[in-house]
């Protein structure tokens, strides 16, 4: 395990927290989710928004998490990076937007999940997302990573 000279807080934020910016944490961190399971988490935990998620830590000892903003990501990593002033937080943040790797199927999945009759197809349609959002993810991941280690 290599580690680095000052480690960093890594940020990967989106629109919904449990989709994109999750999978993404878990993809930095090494972990590939099961399926069934990952659909199930993001069901329980669909009304995360605005939580910072603790992932775990990368193979260089930054800490990784994962954030949903509903749109107000400008909103919340002003007012993270105002408390970071005011607590005198030194440690450095690198917020990753996953609007890039973002489609609309996790908001229809979203969305379904307020009328339980459509579990099934809301199922259906995450399997389909997560399929195609993978490698998507995998590769975005890759990039960024690749970004850190150049700075």
């Amino acid at each position: 395990m290599m580690t680095s000279k000052s480690n960093i807080d890594i940020v990967y934020h989106g629109y919904l927290p449990m989709y994109e910016p999750y999978l993404a944490a878990l993809v930095h961190i090494g972990i590939t989710p099961e399926v069934g399971s990952y659909f199930k988490l993001c069901t329980a935990k669909r009304q995360a928004f605005g939580n910072l998620m603790f992932i775990g830590l990368d193979d260089t000892l930054n800490r990784v998490y994962a954030m949903g903003c509903r749109g107000f990501d400008s909103t919340i990593i002003n007012s993270q990076n105002g408390f970071r002033k005011i607590y005198n937080i030194e440690s450095k943040v690198c917020y990753i937007d996953t609007v890039k790797i973002a489609n609309y199927i996790p908001r229809i999945v979203h969305k379904m999940g307020n009328y339980p009759p459509l579990n099934n197809t809301a199922q259906r349609l995450f399997y389909y997302w997560y399929k195609t959002a993978y490698p998507k993810v995998c590769s975005f991941v890759e990039q960024q990573v690749h970004l850190l280690r150049e700075e």
